[in-house]
């Protein structure tokens, strides 16, 4: 899950720095797998002022330009389109560090070029440009390109557990830190907005392993590119911007966690069916592969024909493009076991499927689909419709009891109810303390409080781990032959000044592939990262050495002794 600093913040009251942020992640079960500063190496890019233009002596395809910026005039070749004197541009000076490569002097074609002019390509915020960043000519040029792009900002990317499915959303991860730090949760207000009726039929056959279906109309709309906020917030978390409508589904699914779809209505026949697929029936999907389909698989479909594979993946007959004027917006709770199933047998993982083989949230299906229709009509105009909801099993709030002697046998006597009430409540629970116990009722979004030690754990986490003290155990003497030879490894790697690890043996299976072509696979892995029986120790040294050189520690010298598997010994 890739989220930015400054998008948290807008839910968050954050006084922690985004270095800071890091160790609150990790002490919240969220490891910072990978940190970006977008700024690092970019630092000195500056607004600049076109003054002079001149074709180059040597091709009709470049220009020497003259620009002004706020304390230096400089000369930079450029074959970029669109140049006029007058427009204000980013300028990158020598020794700017790009995504690609690093700025430096150059001489093109006889003519000396100090800096270049930035695409967003350039900048990392698109997969291709066309032509460099034009600003608005009343930007100051002592103004910061990364203010007025909007991307002064900082990347992480963290490992979410499989049992964490409400953390697959910025508002969930936000409202973890609330509760961790105390502050208030600021989701956006959906909007009082006048909605028009409409006759529009919606239908979940018997069959179909889909809870609730909303589908929400908007028509007279116009479908273009998204605002530039829109745009980068999304390449910056790893996704690609289509167009307003499509950007604002993959925008609100990061946002809340539910995944969102938009079919153009003008290729619906008559309503929407959500149904067990017809053996041998095709669709021609959103990435251009045709998929045949069996009854096993769930389809939202029309009158006539299946529009999309449920929870997984669009179809491209029915896709949203510059030409559609009205949409039906979609969001939905379907049984996260047949998502599963489903993506595992067709060989497709999408960002949706993701979420949803997690679990989604039934609560959140209702208040995604309204942040959807905000956005769209900020975006692109139109006429809204009031949503057709269709609930066939409605999903309720688990009740969880909480015994105080059970808190103070595993927490210490320190804690009571009192406490863990307050803890439980900053954790969005309702609560109520009865005869020695507490009485919780579990939000929708955290399916994964079952029992008794779940609401210690919760507790545990809040009060915060590294607040517990330890007390050594009494143990009798060793008893025993010994290793010598795994001991006299030890005492060498330690006489030369390196640290032991002691690392689990399940890796990454990308980690796999870089060590050898035949490893062993975990059926059931709790996540990606612990996928793979590891092959080689290296991988789990580098990933320690990454994270201690993360936090700053100077470590240099690792080892570790341990087993390692092969799939064969041939």
């Amino acid at each position: 899950m890739r989220i930015t600093y400054n998008w948290l913040k807008e839910y968050i009251d954050l006084s922690a720095s985004p270095h800071e942020l890091i160790d609150i992640f990790e002490n919240l079960g969220m490891p910072v797998e990978e940190f970006v500063d977008f700024r690092k190496g970019k630092e000195n890019i500056k607004v600049a002022e076109i003054t002079e233009i001149k074709k180059h002596e040597r091709t009709d395809k470049l220009f020497v330009l003259k620009l002004k910026t706020k304390d230096e005039e400089v000369q930079v070749v450029s074959g970029a389109p669109y140049l006029e004197t007058g427009k204000k541009v980013i300028y990158a000076p020598p020794g700017t560090e790009l995504l690609n490569y690093k700025v430096d002097v150059r001489e093109i074609r006889g003519i000396k070029s100090f800096g270049t002019l930035l695409s967003e390509e350039e900048l990392g915020l698109a997969d291709k440009s066309k032509t460099i960043i034009y600003l608005d000519r009343s930007v100051s040029l002592k103004a910061d390109p990364f203010e007025i792009l909007g991307i002064n900002d900082y990347i992480y990317e963290l490992e979410i557990y499989p049992n964490r499915p409400d953390l697959l959303g910025i508002i969930g991860i936000a409202r973890d830190l609330s509760a961790y730090l105390n502050k208030e949760l600021k989701i956006p207000e959906i909007k009082k907005i006048k909605e028009e009726e409409i006759d529009f039929k919606i239908e979940i056959d018997e069959d179909a392993p889909c809870y609730r279906y909303i589908g929400l109309l908007i028509k007279d709309l116009k479908v273009k590119k998204s605002p530039q906020k829109i745009k980068y917030r999304l390449h910056l978390a790893g996704l690609r911007s289509i167009n307003s409508v499509v950007d604002a589904t993959n925008y609100v699914m990061l946002e809340t966690g539910q995944p969102l779809h938009a079919f153009d209505l003008a290729k619906i026949e008559e309503k929407i069916v959500v149904r067990n697929a017809k053996k041998g029936e095709r669709l021609l999907c959103l990435d251009e592969k045709e998929r045949i389909l069996d009854e096993n698989i769930m389809v939202i479909a029309d009158k006539e024909k299946p529009l999309a594979i449920a929870g997984i993946i669009g179809g491209e007959d029915s896709g949203v493009n510059e030409s559609t004027v009205s949409i039906l917006c979609e969001s939905a709770f379907f049984d996260r076991i047949n998502i599963r199933k489903s993506s595992k047998s067709l060989n497709i993982q999408t960002e949706s499927s993701y979420r949803f083989e997690r679990g989604a949230d039934f609560e959140m299906v209702k208040y995604a689909i309204y942040r959807l229709r905000d956005i769209i009509l900020e975006t692109s105009g139109g006429i809204p419709y009031k949503p057709v909801d269709v609930i066939k099993k409605e999903i309720k709030s688990k009740k969880v009891f909480l015994r105080e002697d059970k808190l103070k046998k595993i927490l210490g006597h320190e804690f009571n109810l009192n406490i863990a009430n307050r803890i439980l409540k900053r954790l969005y629970f309702k609560t109520e303390i009865k005869d020695k116990k507490i009485e919780a009722e579990v939000p929708t979004f955290r399916r994964d409080i079952e029992i008794e030690e779940d609401l210690i754990e919760e507790i545990a986490r809040l009060h915060g781990y590294e607040k517990f003290k330890s007390e050594p155990e009494k143990v009798s003497g060793f008893v025993g032959k010994r290793e010598n030879f795994e001991d006299r490894i030890r005492e060498h790697f330690k006489g030369e000044g390196f640290l032991e690890c002691f690392s689990l043996s399940l890796i990454d299976e990308k980690e796999a592939k870089l060590i050898c072509d035949r490893y062993l696979k975990i059926k059931n892995p709790l996540s990606e990262r612990f996928s793979v029986l590891r092959p080689s120790l290296l991988p789990s040294l580098l990933f320690s050495l990454k994270n201690n050189l993360r936090k700053g520690e100077k470590v240099s010298k690792l080892f570790e002794t341990g087993k390692v598997f092969y799939a064969d010994y041939s």
